[in-house]
């Protein structure tokens, strides 16, 4: 009787460990398709009835949920960074590598992202991770597109397609990024069938936003080949597939795509109506590409029906959205080339620390065999000291490029745009404690795309940097920056200046460049400016209501016939 209880007991417990299991594995696998029906089991779950390991499963999907559920990104970074240092190696411990891999890429965490690519990829060396390599390829795959590594991105994806273990969800994205890539890269390598194959198959698993993904990047491909007649076959069901999903981002790429039909079927109002709803549909400017592209076509339609001072609006609209979004790619490129350089002095310093712990170890036991071997071996030492001194000044060196180059207009050699507004910031800043006047020049090369247009681009170079030369012969020595604020565009504060004294200075920099010799070009052309002034006696000490004002004067120069100086006074512009 008491063994048929037992067995009775140690059924139901074995009964109940399954049912446990296969919980488990369903809240896993509904982490990413449906968040909130995957939470509701992990609740039901009785944590301490699990294994060590399933309680490990248990607190990463915990972990991830949080990202969906809490969308508290840096406290769920610290869950990921806590969590892993807790956890042995494990196939666990790569997948959170892996979305920890994915966070800091996401916030621009880029230090911290090469690091762990680097601790990930040797924790899979070091254990036997087969059935969770796919998703640590796939984080890889992802990472490697997002800091602009194609070849690498494209040789995971093209793992997870030769790996026994990768299921058609890993399949899905993989398929998705090297089809997204290639067509950006190498459109000749890519058909519109690479972009069916992959909707079908992440409609298989399903992935609803991979789906949508993958007919966003078919239509734009097929609108960059023109293939406007194949766009408008799919459009419908595209748009209802990304309506689904209801992402900002891709409603917004959609709407643009839609406004590019209207355009090359000749329908400006619906054209116009849908880039207006990219406006709309973004007002926060998380996508700046979308948004400057639909500017661009605003701009276009509104030059077209002669509405030319909202083509005017647009159009700087347009210049300025260009302007921030290249200084942010600059930024993060910048960025990541510096976590590169970092990861890279770390590496070293590590090679070289056990190189040198070789070397002693060496030393200590050719010190009992004979003298001479030891010379040899503080000679190895020395060597290697030095080089390690060599690699930091050349280290320190490109810290100093990459500043020099962050900060200054590559063709001109003066400041750009952002530069340029931080020390004019600085200068505004230290007038506004003494209450001292400061001007700022706004110049704008007139009839500089007709250069453009007649002799070429390199004359076009040739122009800007000759009147940069010109102006920096009366600005040294003088207290003033100069720096290049975009395209043909050109700006000067001058400390303790007013308007007045301005205005005589501007003259000036207007009759240099007029007398601007373009015999060396081999043609012969007239190369003037336009001048708007503006000081802080009529516009104060903010730097951006100091830009607006010079930009309004020098919108009067423009619009009064160019080659003059106009100063902004309030509501009143002196020509």
């Amino acid at each position: 009787m008491r063994i048929f209880l037992l067995l009775i007991f140690l059924s139901i417990a074995i009964s109940a460990y399954a049912d446990t299991s296969a919980m488990l594995e369903e809240a896993d696998s509904l982490r990413l398709a449906d968040p909130k029906k995957a939470k509701q089991i992990l609740d039901d779950l009785d944590r301490e009835s699990l294994s060590a390991e399933e309680q490990y499963t248990y607190d990463y999907i915990t972990i991830y949920l949080s990202t969906i559920l809490e969308q508290n990104l840096g406290k769920t970074v610290k869950r990921y960074e806590a969590f892993i240092k807790r956890i042995p190696d494990s196939p666990t411990k790569v997948r959170a590598m892996t979305s920890l891999l994915a966070l800091s890429a996401y916030k621009g965490h880029w230090r911290r992202s090469f690091t762990l690519v680097s601790e990930l990829t040797s924790l899979m060396n070091r254990i036997d991770a087969y059935e969770v390599e796919p998703d640590a390829y796939n984080g890889l795959l992802l990472f490697y597109n997002e800091v602009e590594q194609p070849d690498m991105a494209i040789s995971y994806a093209q793992k997870i397609f030769s790996h026994p273990a990768a299921t058609s969800y890993h399949q899905c994205i993989a398929l998705t990024e090297q089809a997204s890539n290639l067509a950006i890269s190498e459109p000749a390598e890519v058909s519109e069938d690479d972009f069916y194959d992959a909707i079908e198959l992440c409609s298989a698993v399903p992935l609803t936003y991979y789906v949508a993904l993958n007919y966003n990047n078919l239509l734009n491909f097929l609108i960059d080949k023109q293939a406007y007649t194949e766009a408008s076959l799919i459009i419908s069901e595209a748009t209802e597939r990304i309506e689904i999903i209801d992402f900002k981002y891709l409603t917004a790429s959609l709407l643009l795509i839609k406004a590019k039909l209207k355009v090359a079927a000749d329908e400006p109002e619906l054209a116009k109506q849908y880039a207006l709803q990219v406006l709309e549909a973004d007002v926060d400017k998380e996508y700046r590409e979308s948004l400057i592209t639909a500017y661009s076509i605003l701009a276009n339609i509104a030059a077209e029906q002669q509405q030319y001072q909202q083509a005017y609006e647009y159009e700087k609209k347009h210049r300025e959205l260009s302007v921030s979004l290249y200084n942010q790619k600059v930024s993060k490129s910048l960025a990541i080339q510096e976590a590169r350089f970092d990861l890279q002095a770390k590496e070293s310093q590590i090679d070289l620390l056990d190189k040198k712990n070789q070397l002693l170890t060496t030393e200590s036991k050719l010190v009992k065999e004979q003298i001479s071997s030891m010379l040899l071996v503080i000679g190895l030492a020395l060597l290697l000291v030095i080089m390690l001194l060599f690699w930091s000044y050349r280290n320190r060196k490109i810290q100093k490029r990459l500043h020099y180059l962050a900060s200054t207009d590559h063709l001109t050699g003066i400041s750009n745009r952002g530069n340029f507004s931080e020390k004019s910031k600085t200068i505004l800043q230290s007038a506004g404690k003494s209450e001292s006047s400061v001007a700022l020049i706004f110049i704008d090369l007139d009839h500089f795309k007709s250069i453009n247009d007649a002799y070429g681009h390199q004359v076009g170079d040739w122009v800007l940097i000759q009147v940069v030369n010109s102006l920096n012969t009366i600005i040294s020595g003088r207290g003033m920056q100069i720096g290049r604020i975009g395209g043909e565009e050109f700006g000067i504060i001058l400390p303790d200046t007013g308007s007045i004294a301005a205005k005589d200075f501007a003259e000036h920099c207007r009759e240099i460049i007029q007398k601007i010799d373009t015999f060396d070009t081999g043609s012969h052309f007239q190369v003037t400016a336009s001048f708007g002034i503006a000081d802080t006696d009529s516009a104060g000490y903010n730097l951006d209501n100091l830009f607006s004002a010079a930009d309004l004067a020098l919108y009067q120069s423009k619009k009064y016939g160019r080659n003059r100086v106009s100063c902004y006074e309030g509501d009143n512009i002196d020509l």
